[in-house]
């Protein structure tokens, strides 16, 4: 990619899910990348994944005040408007501070407050939206913004009155892997996200006891890995379980078979290594996004899907089955899914903000 000099500082603004960090952490990699020395800011709130996953990748952190509205009874409600208005005062001085040419919104309640600062402050600011329903808080400054950046081509119906540029899903690193073949034995890791999956977490050891000769791994999410841990052992299984593999990305591109829920950096990070793949969409999650999401990569990337209400272990297992089993079939399904890989998104989103630092 050509060298961006118009970026002198970047800040990146967003947090709670892993899924509402990593997409800015793939771009910031690309800033540094094409002009080390850039200086960047990750904006977050208190106790979300920004503050695990930023510093460990030497970025340095700022927190703003603000706390989640939607799902929240009235107490929640009426707490958060009054941090929003504190987190828009503390994001005001950080990218006042740090002299930020450009702001780019992640989503999640932590993103509201640096949007609407940075349009106070006349700074250029986009938003990247990585599911196919835009979640609450783009929706509620996606017309503030000069631009909305998708994970999804399905995504600009949602922002008619603001320019929508189709990017993808970005990764921190491509993840491109030569032509890959089928283990033996086959490795299957069932995932729920960053924050677990409570269905898959009681009903997949269930799932992987009829697909023996299987390895598993299990991520389990914040405070579940002992009683995953504990299902697995009450079924005689093996099972490598853990609340959070930091190496997750390493092990979707070398393992097999996936089985997970829905999320967006999860199936681009799929896509790029070719791995096949069950989808079970969170039924709690806001407005059924995640079962657009997986309906939208069954169309582009060949990913089975089932609703939790579905879910049938004998029929999945089957169908896992007819992949592991037969290489024919599982190298099919893995060319497929790298058809609809963007591997090139953190770059078309850097180029997207540079040209917006340059109308400043």
């Amino acid at each position: 990619m050509a060298a961006t000099p118009s970026i002198q500082s970047l800040a990146v603004a967003g947090g709670g899910t892993a899924g509402h960090v990593v997409p800015g952490l793939a771009v910031m990699a690309a800033l540094e990348r094409s002009r080390p020395g850039a200086r960047m800011v990750f904006i977050g709130c208190e106790g979300g994944f920004e503050n695990q996953l930023a510093p460990a990748r030497g970025i340095p952190l700022e927190r703003i005040p603000g706390s989640p509205f939607a799902r929240q009874g009235f107490a929640g409600k009426l707490l958060a408007a009054p941090n929003l208005l504190r987190g828009v005062r503390a994001a005001r001085r950080i990218l006042q501070e740090r002299e930020v040419d450009v702001v780019l919104g992640l989503g999640g309640y932590a993103s509201i407050g640096s949007v609407l600062a940075a349009r106070t402050l006349g700074i250029p600011v986009a938003v990247h939206e990585a599911n196919v329903v835009p979640g609450l808080a783009n929706r509620l400054v996606g017309s503030r913004v000069d631009l909305v950046l998708s994970g999804w081509e399905q995504t600009a119906a949602a922002f008619p009155s603001v320019p929508v540029q189709f990017t993808g899903n970005p990764l921190e690193t491509s993840l491109a892997t030569p032509d890959r073949s089928l283990s033996s034995p086959a490795r299957l890791l069932i995932t729920g996200g960053s924050e677990g999956s409570p269905f898959l977490n009681q009903r997949a050891p269930e799932l992987a006891r009829l697909l023996p000769q299987v390895q598993i791994l299990h991520q389990a999410g914040r405070d579940a890995e002992t009683e995953v841990r504990k299902r697995y052992a009450a079924l005689n299984l093996n099972a490598q379980v853990r609340d959070f593999f930091d190496d997750l990305p390493q092990q979707l591109q070398t393992c097999d078979y996936v089985v997970a829920t829905a999320g967006s950096v999860t199936m681009a990070e799929l896509a790029v290594a070719g791995t096949p793949s069950l989808h079970v969409p969170l039924s709690t999650a806001a407005e059924s996004h995640q079962e657009a999401n997986a309906r939208a990569y069954a169309d582009s990337a060949g990913g089975d899907w089932t609703r939790e209400a579905d879910w049938d272990p004998a029929a999945l297992a089957n169908r896992i089955r007819g992949v592991l089993g037969n290489s024919q079939e599982w190298n099919r399904r893995s060319k497929l899914a790298r058809s609809a890989a963007q591997p090139e998104a953190a770059d078309r989103i850097l180029e997207a903000l540079a040209a917006l630092s340059l109308r400043e």
